[in-house]
C-alpha cells in the first residue's frame, strides 16, 4: 500500500511555501518555496495579485508531488495557512475580480476611525477578539464600498488568501476559524 502524505501550505507575504509530511511522520519532502509580488504605492497602497499566489501553489505542489509519487506515494490531503488579512473581491465562482488587498495597506484608516466611532471603546475587539485597524477586513471593505463601487457591485464573495487557496484548489467554499475571526 502506497504511504499516505499531507502537504501543508503557507501562502505568506512575499511566497508561498509548502511541504509534504508522510502520515506517519516519518518522511519529509521538501520544502517548495514560490516567491510572489507585493506591490506598494504611495497613499498606504499594498497590493497583491492572487493568480500569482495560484500559480506559485500549483507550481510547489508539482514539485511536492511529483517527489511524493518516486516515492511511491500519494498525497492524501492538505492543509492551508496564510498571511493575515488580505481581502480579495471575489465574483460567485471564487474568482479574484481584482488584486488582493494586503494586510499591509493602510487606505482604509478612515472606515476603521468611523467605525470605531460608533462603538464603544474596545467593543469590537472584545467582540471579535481582533483590533480595529486599517488592515481589518471591515475597514477594507467599506473603503472598497465607498472607493471603488464598481468592484463592490460585482464582489459576491469577501476571501482570504487561504480560503481563495483552497477554493481554487478544491472548488469548495469555506473559512477556517481564524480567518473568519480576522474577517469580523
Amino acid at each position: 500500500m502506497p504511504a499516505d502524505f499531507l502537504i501543508g501550505l503557507d501562502a505568506g507575504t512575499s511566497s508561498l511555501k509548502a511541504l509534504a509530511l508522510s502520515a506517519d511522520g516519518r518522511s519529509l519532502i521538501g520544502p517548495a518555496r514560490r516567491e510572489y509580488t507585493l506591490r506598494t504605492a504611495e497613499g498606504g497602497i499594498a497590493e497583491q495579485d492572487p493568480e500569482e499566489w495560484w500559480r506559485a501553489l500549483c507550481g510547489a505542489c508539482r514539485e511536492l508531488t511529483g517527489e511524493v509519487r518516486r516515492r511511491g506515494g500519494r498525497v492524501a490531503g492538505a492543509a492551508f495557512s496564510s498571511q493575515g488579512g488580505p481581502l480579495i473581491c471575489c465574483d460567485g465562482s471564487g474568482r479574484a475580480l481584482a488584486p488582493a488587498i494586503s494586510w499591509m495597506d493602510t487606505r482604509a484608516g478612515a472606515e476603521a476611525a468611523r467605525i470605531a466611532a460608533r462603538l464603544p471603546e474596545g467593543e469590537f475587539e472584545r467582540i471579535c477578539g481582533w483590533p480595529l485597524e486599517a488592515w481589518g477586513f471591515a475597514a477594507k471593505a467599506l473603503w472598497v464600498k465607498g472607493n471603488v463601487p464598481g468592484l463592490w457591485r460585482k464582489t459576491v464573495r469577501l476571501m482570504s488568501a487561504a480560503d481563495y487557496l483552497a477554493c481554487r484548489l478544491t472548488g469548495n467554499f469555506a473559512v477556517s476559524p481564524s480567518d473568519a475571526a480576522m474577517m469580523s
